[in-house]
């Protein structure tokens, strides 16, 4: 095998393998998984094998074979050096390899789900490889740099859109690398043909075209990245429509083959990570990156909220259900309905009941959405309630039973007799985890035989007597019951705790079985909607069940989050009005989803307030219900989707994964929970008597085509919404010839530094004609090698009409001070200079179009 390496491969196989590694350490740094870092190895790898089988004399077909093999057992090779070193060695290590990846294999075309993240190692470590090679392959052999740069580009672009980190510097550097090879590949080409050509070209050309090519790089770069982002929005909207439905049958395969990525096995609930896995917990912070698949179409009136889920415990970090941690606090009850429809009877006013239908259009696993609070369902549930504890006092005089132990009050009973059996003033304490009687209750020396005997007997009964309390009352702990009986100051009292289902307070609602999409169900809910005097006349304090749950913090959060609270809500009275407050100040503040992760050690909802004060749902409704906590108003986090579009065609609402949600309820004796929305870029809750109360408002068909950025314009701003609509448009209007201009002057700018460059070391009439050259290159007029300076300057005073003096004085000044030795002062020719290049000015639009004939037939030849 025969290499035959050219110098100009040498540099174009280093921008190469820069581009890769670029797109290796994007991925490694997007942490999808452990073990990422072999990628990094596996792109120079292919580089220099693609840059070897390129430049060798073996064929493409032999070389294309070679190249996968190789690839594939040093991508293997690389995969194995993830797993354990101690455990097993290198031989063995790639036989795990490949025995995951023919399970992977067998999993996926059955149409299962894998959560193997070796196996996604291995597939990103080939597909590193493929593009490696691909570049160097087409780039050094054809010098087709689009080959290199498309492929790369839309890897490194797909990772930088769903990665957390959203690492857009590193696809910047990739961008600007991708300039040089194209310049440098430009430029070699040329080179290439202007040497068979016999054209030769200053030795400084390559130098100078480099230079320009970077600030002009950089340049572009700057302005595509504070450039309007929104211009061809719609125009692209139309062809993306098209060309989705392919992308998302891709995507749906990609995500059965990696499930790994989207949550822990196995997924039962929700559309993605973060808030919308609608699972036991979720992680705050990052980028919100969501679809705009159609998840749903629903049939619901009034228009409200479609709930998944509820979160009472926050960490600083992230929302728990306190259930998943403590199985004692909550229960699953598996039941279509919670409470049967014929018994719901007549509701008070401000509550409503509201019947939906609900049709899947994607797989939501085994999520149930509905209206809060819902009640029943057309399929098989699992309910997961909070337990409400309840505790009691009886005393065993009491002719009457408890009054709050309805579910306990027959044991209750039983347990009394017991007591009365025995003695109640001969016991002084007795639990499940035994009896203790009062001292003396047995006279410790009897004076008769027949003393004696009645003590014996009396011995044994209360000892059988208790023996059958402490049995009895051990039942009714493990039927979930606790007792305990004390006499004191001569009377019997029994305490008594247990837990009952709490049907108030539900967390989740799952399927028993997994739902597909095309499947219908059906739901009623309990839906509140009072109104805002309505919520302001309440008084009541919420149920003790509320208070323990939801009025949580984590003993950490900075103080100067409850003080905010307190200052927003100083003129509020009500629970509402407080609300309220806090639901205002937090709707004027940016709607953004591009957020960066929150930095470690800081709490979520105090980073927010107080550094960040921009974000998406989750920020908002964090905030929210951390504040109103703060302050002793028990509220918590929902999550599922907003309220979808109308479609008048299906008279359907259609609801996407865009509408993925977030928000606020707090807790009100006589309606339950109650919505907020503090997320600006949501429709305000209007609870006016004539909208109904507690409903979105009603709008037009599309009703929910919220814009986030109007709504950020609009935010803390005065004027109405029309004013600060025009003078955005006046801002989006101005913003394009600020850029243009400002890139002009960057340029220009960049140019006379290059200029300034090229003339260090040069003085007098030398300078001045160096700068007449580098004019006449500038306006078409290429000085041929082989004309004198006066024949050149009769060609350039043609091509400068009106300057032809000033162009002899200047030629002429330079012939003297060459040829004849004569020092000419620069400053005497400063005047011949601003009239050529006033002339210049004055003629520009000649030039272009001459520019544009040369670039014509350029094309034509080529």
């Amino acid at each position: 095998m025969r290499l035959s390496v050219r110098p100009r491969d040498i540099f174009a196989t280093f921008l190469l393998l820069l581009m890769v590694v670029t797109t290796a350490n994007s991925i490694k740094e997007a942490q999808w998984a452990p073990g990422l870092q072999i990628l990094i190895w596996v792109a120079i790898f292919g580089t220099l094998i693609g840059f070897f089988l390129s430049r060798s004399s073996i064929s493409p077909v032999k070389a294309h074979v070679l190249a996968f093999i190789l690839g594939f057992f040093i991508v293997t090779w690389q995969t194995g050096r993830t797993l354990d070193p101690v455990v097993l060695d290198g031989e063995a290590r790639s036989s795990v390899v490949l025995a995951h990846l023919r399970e992977w294999i067998s999993i996926v075309m059955d149409g299962g789900r894998s959560y193997d993240p070796l196996v996604f190692i291995f597939v990103m470590a080939f597909i590193v490889w493929l593009l490696a090679y691909n570049n160097a392959w087409f780039v050094l052999n054809y010098g087709w740099v689009w080959w290199a740069i498309i492929p790369t580009g839309v890897v490194i672009l797909v990772n930088v859109s769903y990665s957390p980190a959203r690492d857009y510097a590193t696809f910047g550097i990739f961008l600007f690398l991708s300039l040089l090879l194209m310049i440098y590949s430009h430029f070699s080409n040329s080179s290439e043909r202007w040497a068979r050509e016999g054209v030769s070209y200053d030795s400084s050309l390559p130098t100078r075209l480099f230079l320009v090519g970077t600030a002009i790089s950089i340049l572009l770069l700057m302005l595509a990245w504070r450039g309007p982002d929104k211009l061809a929005a719609s125009a692209l909207q139309s062809a993306w429509k098209n060309i989705s439905t392919p992308i998302h049958k891709l995507q749906d395969g990609w995500e059965r083959a990696f499930a790994f990525l989207y949550g822990a096995r196995p997924s039962n609930s929700g559309i993605g990570g973060g808030f919308a896995s609608f699972t036991s917990n979720f992680r705050l912070g990052g980028p919100l990156n969501l679809g705009n698949r159609v998840v749903f179409i629903a049939l619901g009136d009034p228009l409200q909220y479609w709930q998944a889920a509820a979160y009472d415990t926050y960490t600083g970090t992230s929302w728990e259900q306190s259930s998943a941690e403590n199985p004692e606090a909550s229960v699953k009850v598996e039941s279509p309905q919670l409470v049967p429809k014929d018994q719901l009877g007549p509701l008070r006013d401000g509550l409503q009941r509201v019947d939906q239908e609900v049709t899947l259009r994607i797989p939501l696993g085994h999520t149930l959405l509905a209206a809060d609070r819902a009640v029943s369902f057309d399929k098989d549930a699992i309910w997961d309630l909070s337990r409400e504890k309840v505790t009691g006092r009886w005393s065993i005089d009491s002719r009457k039973e408890p009054s709050n132990a309805a579910e306990y009050s027959d044991e209750l009973v039983r347990l009394r007799d017991l007591i009365l059996s025995i003695g109640p003033d001969k016991i002084l304490r007795a639990t499940a985890d035994g009896v203790v009687f009062r001292r003396n209750i047995i006279s410790p020396t009897p004076t008769t035989e027949q003393s004696q005997n009645y003590q014996d007997s009396e011995f044994y009964r209360l000892r059988a007597g208790a023996n059958e309390l402490q049995s009895y009352m051990l039942g009714l702990r493990e039927d979930g019951l606790e007792t305990t009986y004390r006499y004191s100051r001569g009377e019997g009292i029994i305490t008594f705790s247990y837990y009952k289902t709490n049907i108030r307070d539900i967390m989740s609602v799952t399927a028993v079985d997994p739902l597909e999409p095309g499947q219908t169900y059906r739901a009623t809910s309990i839906v509140a909607n009072p109104t805002d005097a309505q919520l302001n006349k309440v008084t009541q304090q919420p149920p003790q069940w509320v208070k323990d749950k939801y009025l949580q913090l984590p003993p950490d959060l900075p103080d100067r989050v409850r003080q905010l609270a307190l200052d927003i809500t100083r003129n509020a009275k009500t629970t509402h009005q407080k609300a309220s407050a806090i639901e205002a100040y937090l709707r004027k503040m940016k709607y953004r989803e591009d957020m960066p992760p929150t930095p470690e050690g800081e709490d979520f909802v105090d980073y927010f307030l107080f550094h960040q004060r921009e974000g998406y749902c989750t920020y908002f409704s964090s905030a929210m219900v951390v504040m109103l906590r703060s302050i002793g108003i028990p509220a918590r986090v929902a999550t599922g989707f907003a309220p979808g579009k109308y479609d008048s065609r299906i008279g359907r609402y259609v609801v996407t994964e865009s509408l993925a949600h977030a928000w606020v309820q707090v807790y009100y004796p006589g309606y339950g929970w109650v919505n907020y929305e503090p997320t600006p870029a949501r429709p305000e809750i209007n609870r006016s008597p004539a909208i109904g109360g507690g409903t979105v408002a009603p709008q037009a068909p599309d009703r929910n085509a919220v814009n986030p950025d109007a709504v950020n314009r609009a935010a803390g701003q005065g004027g109405s919404s029309q004013e600060i609509a025009n003078s955005r448009d006046i801002f989006d209007f101005m913003r394009i010839p600020f850029y243009v201009l400002s890139s002009l002057i960057i340029l220009v700018a960049a140019c006379y530094g290059v200029l300034v460059f090229q003339l260090r070391g040069l003085s007098g009439a030398r300078r001045q004609y160096a700068k007449l050259i580098r004019l006449a290159y500038l306006i078409g007029v290429i000085p041929a090698k082989s004309k004198t300076p006066n024949e050149f300057a009769m060609q350039l005073s043609s091509a400068v009409p009106g300057a032809s003096d000033a162009v002899d004085r200047i030629t002429s000044s330079y012939v003297e001070e060459v040829y004849g030795h004569k020092i000419v002062s620069a400053s005497t020719l400063k005047n011949d200079w601003r009239i050529i290049l006033l002339g210049t000015i004055r003629n520009i639009p000649s030039y272009c179009y001459r520019w544009l004939i040369r670039i014509g037939n350029t094309l034509r030849r080529e």
